[in-house]
């Protein structure tokens, strides 16, 4: 999911069907370290903050965040991204 994020940073139709993936990913409590949490975090708020226009993927990547922020520990930056 972390390299489908960045390849498809600029592919709107693409990134929310990753977007899709990485919250059924997250969403079940994959504490697995190679998952990468904070990672994800940043991905997923680039590709909300470079597509403001798409709702879809809006909605798609809130899902994401809802459950990637319950593993990262966010400094006051982030918080405020977020």
């Amino acid at each position: 999911v972390i390299m489908a994020l960045q390849m498809y940073k600029d592919r709107a139709g693409l990134l929310q069907s990753v977007l899709n993936e990485s919250y059924q990913l997250y969403r079940f409590g994959n504490s697995n370290p190679l998952v990468r949490h904070t990672e994800a975090l940043h991905l997923v708020l680039n590709a909300m903050q470079n597509h403001l226009e798409d709702s879809t993927l809006q909605i798609a990547g809130s899902a994401s965040l809802f459950y990637i922020i319950r593993k990262v520990a966010m400094n006051r930056d982030t918080k405020k991204r977020v």
